[in-house]
C-alpha cells in the first residue's frame, strides 16, 4: 500500500470569481475530494459527510446513457447548445458569441455559463493556440472551475476547434492543467492540457500536483484529450503526482485520449462509481499506469495501451482511509471492474494486479515484457490485500474526529479500524480479494525479459489484529479466484508457480477448489509454446497469421454473481455478464475464441 495516498486530505471553502475559484497551494493533497478552499468534498450543503455534492444535479437524467458499463462510447445525443468562442488573441471585453469577436480566457467564458441547472447547453470553442495560465503562470497558475450544472439535454462542452470554428482535436493547449469541482455533464473534447515544474518552463495548477483533477462531480467526458506531464518519471524532475486524478465522482468517461508523465500514477480514481476508460494510451509513470480504489465500482477499462510504468500496469484496488470512503462502498477497494482487450507492455511490476477487489474481470488482454526485474520480486499477475487506515486528514484533523467518522463507517458494516492516527501509524493491508477472474490472456516475456522468481503472486491470508473490524476470516486473496485459459511464456525458464508479497504461504493451495497448482498447470499453457505475435518489439501485438496463438486453448468466461457478501451490504449489483463479444479491433469473437486482445 502507498501510505502517502491516504496521509493528507484537504479542507475546502468556496471562493468564486466569475464562476472559477481562486486557489492557494495545497501541499501533499492526494485523495482530496475538491480543490483547495472549496466546500469539503466529504460534506454536501447539509453538512452530512455522506451527502453527494450538487444536490439533485448529481442524479442522472432519465434520458442519459445507462452508465457506460458496456464498453460502448458515451452517447452525447443531440443537445441544444449556445456557442462561445475563445482565442489567444481575443479580448475578455468581447461578447464571445462569434468567431469575429472571441473572448481571451476560458475563465471569462466559464463565467458566462449561468448558475443553476441549465436548460440550454453551452459550448465553449477554443480556437487554435496555447492558453497561458495567467500573466504569471509559472508562479501563480489557477485553472480551477467549479459550480456549474449541465444536464444530458443541456451539457457544458469545452472543445478544441480550428480557425473556422470546426472541431479539431489537438489545436488548443491549456497550460497548467485544470481542476474541476462540483460540475455536472461537462464534456472536454479534443483539448490538450500540459503541466509540470517551472524550471522546465511549465506551469502547474496551484490546486495541487495533477494535470487534471476532478472531484465531487458527475458525467464528465474526456474524448480525444491529451493530458501531458513532463518526460522524466523521477520525482526530482517531475512534480506531477497523478496525470488524471478523480475523487468522489460518478460516471466518468475517458475515450481515445493520451495520458502520460508522472513520478507516481497516471490515472488514479478514488471512490469513482460508473464510467469507462476506452481506447486510450496510458503511459510514462514512475509508479503504476492506472489504479482504481477507495470503493470505486462499475468500471470498464477496454481497448487501451498501457506501457512504460515502473510498478504495475493496471490495478483494481489499493489502499484508502476509511473516513474518506463513501457508503455503501466501504468494504472492498474496487467492485465490478472489467479490464478487457487491452495491451500492456514494458512494465516493471506486474502487468495486472488486484488489491482488495470483488468481481474483477481480467480477460482477453495481451501482456508483453511485464514483471521485469528491478531488484523486486514481481510476478506477471498479483493478488494482494488492499490497505485500510483511519487517518488524520484535513476534514478530520484530530484522532478523535477521525476515529468518530471511522466508527460511523464501521457501524454501517464497513471494513477497517477506528484506531486513528497518521497514515503510517494506523491500519494495515487487510482487505481481501474475492471472485477475481483471469481468463484468456497472453503473457509473453521473450528472451532476456522475465520475472525474477515466480509466475503469479497470490498472498496467503493476512493475520488480523484486534482493531481490524468486520473483515471476513480467513482474510484471503484467493476466494473464488479463477485463472484459466492464459497463454504464458515467461522467459522460457523454470520459475516457481506461486509466490507472495507479504511473506505468507502462497494462496491457491491444494485445498482451494477453484485455484490450486494442479488446476493452474492444467487450465493454462505455461512455458509450452512461445506466442507468435506479428512484431511485438515494433509495437504490433496482433497474433501472427496462421500462428500458434490462434490455436491456443481458451475457456468460456463465467458470469459473476452478486451474493450480498458481506452480509447486510447494500451495494447495488454490478454487471454480472462477463461476455467479451469483440476483440480489440472490434471484430466479433467466436465462442471462447483464443487468448489475447486481438
Amino acid at each position: 500500500m502507498n501510505r502517502s495516498s491516504t496521509q493528507t486530505s484537504c479542507r475546502r471553502v468556496a471562493s468564486l470569481l466569475l464562476g472559477a475559484f481562486v486557489l492557494p497551494p495545497v501541499a501533499g493533497c492526494e485523495d482530496c475530494g475538491c480543490p483547495a478552499d472549496a466546500p469539503s468534498m466529504d460534506a454536501g450543503a447539509s453538512g452530512d459527510p455522506d451527502a453527494r455534492a450538487g444536490g439533485d444535479a448529481s442524479e442522472p437524467d432519465a434520458s442519459a446513457p445507462s452508465g457506460g458499463r458496456t464498453g460502448d462510447p458515451y452517447e452525447i445525443g443531440s443537445p441544444t447548445l449556445t456557442d462561445l468562442f475563445v482565442s489567444p488573441s481575443g479580448d475578455d471585453d468581447n461578447a464571445g458569441t462569434t468567431l469575429a469577436a472571441p473572448l481571451l480566457t476560458l475563465r471569462a467564458a466559464w463565467g458566462k455559463i449561468p448558475e443553476g441547472r441549465l436548460t440550454t447547453g453551452v459550448r465553449i470553442n477554443l480556437l487554435p493556440g496555447a492558453y497561458p495560465c495567467g500573466e504569471q503562470e509559472l508562479v501563480d497558475c489557477n485553472n480551477g472551475f467549479a459550480g456549474r450544472t449541465g444536464t444530458y439535454e443541456a451539457p457544458i462542452v469545452l472543445q478544441a476547434v480550428d480557425a473556422g470554428g470546426q472541431a479539431a482535436a489537438g489545436t488548443a493547449t491549456i497550460r497548467g492543467g485544470m481542476d474541476l469541482y462540483d460540475v455536472h455533464y461537462v464534456y472536454m473534447i479534443g483539448l490538450s492540457l500540459v503541466a509540470g515544474p517551472a524550471d522546465q518552463g511549465l506551469p502547474t495548477n496551484v490546486s495541487g500536483n495533477d494535470v487534471l483533477h476532478i472531484a465531487s462531480s458527475d458525467h464528465v467526458l474526456l474524448r480525444q484529450v491529451e493530458l501531458a506531464g513532463p518526460n522524466g518519471t523521477a520525482d526530482t524532475e517531475n512534480n506531477i503526482q497523478e496525470v488524471l486524478k478523480v475523487n468522489h465522482a460518478q460516471e466518468i468517461f475517458v475515450e481515445e485520449s493520451d495520458l502520460s508523465g508522472t513520478f507516481q500514477t497516471v490515472l488514479d480514481y478514488m471512490s469513482v462509481q460508473g464510467g469507462h476508460v476506452l481506447n486510450s494510451r496510458i503511459h510514462r509513470a514512475g509508479g503504476r499506469c492506472a489504479y482504481v480504489k477507495g470503493g470505486s465500482a462499475y468500471l470498464v477499462v477496454a481497448g487501451n495501451e498501457l506501457f512504460d510504468c515502473h510498478e504495475a500496469g493496471f490495478q483494481a484496488g489499493e489502499g484508502s482511509t476509511l473516513n474518506l470512503m463513501q457508503a455503501p462502498f466501504i468494504h472492498f477497494e474496487a467492485y465490478d471492474v472489467k479490464f478487457v482487450n487491452n495491451v500492456v507492455h514494458d512494465i516493471y511490476g506486474p502487468g495486472v494486479s488486484v488489491a482488495g477487489g470483488y468481481d474483477i474481470l481480467m480477460a482477453y488482454n495481451t501482456f508483453y515484457r511485464v514483471g521485469l526485474s528491478d531488484g523486486r520480486s514481481w510476478g506477471l499477475l498479483q493478488l494482494m490485500h488492499g490497505g485500510r487506515t483511519c487517518s488524520i486528514v484535513d476534514e478530520y484533523p484530530s484522532a478523535a474526529a477521525a476515529s468518530a467518522r471511522c466508527q460511523k463507517q464501521l457501524d454501517l458494516g464497513g471494513w477497517g479500524t477506528a484506531e486513528a492516527g497518521n497514515a503510517s501509524e494506523t491500519g494495515g493491508e487487510w482487505i481481501p480479494d474475492r471472485s477475481v477472474y483471469v481468463y484468456n490472456n497472453v503473457f509473453y516475456n521473450p528472451a532476456g525479459a522475465a520475472t525474477e522468481y515466480i509466475h503469479f503472486t497470490v498472498n496467503g491470508p493476512a493475520e488480523l489484529p484486534g482493531d481490524a473490524v468486520n473483515i471476513p476470516v480467513p482474510d484471503a486473496t484467493d476466494g473464488n479466484l479463477q485463472i484459466r485459459g492464459n497463454l504464458i511464456w515467461n522467459g522460457g525458464k523454470g520459475l516457481e508457480l506461486l509466490g507472495t508479497a507479504n511473506g505468507s504461504e502462497p494462496g491457491c493451495s491444494t485445498s482451494n477448489a477453484t485455484c490450486n497448482p494442479a488446476q493452474l498447470a492444467a487450465d493454462n499453457t505455461i512455458n509450452v509454446i512461445e506466442p507468435e505475435l506479428t512484431d511485438p518489439a515494433g509495437g504490433d501485438f496482433r497474433p501472427r497469421v496462421g500462428g500458434n496463438v490462434l490455436g491456443a486453448a481458451a475457456y468460456p468466461v463465467p458470469d459473476f454473481t452478486w451474493d450480498e457478501w458481506p452480509a447486510g451490504s447494500n451495494v447495488p449489483a454490478g454487471t454480472l455478464d462477463n461476455s467479451v463479444g469483440t476483440n480489440r479491433n472490434g471484430e466479433p469473437r467466436s465462442g471462447a475464441d483464443h487468448p489475447g486482445a486481438y
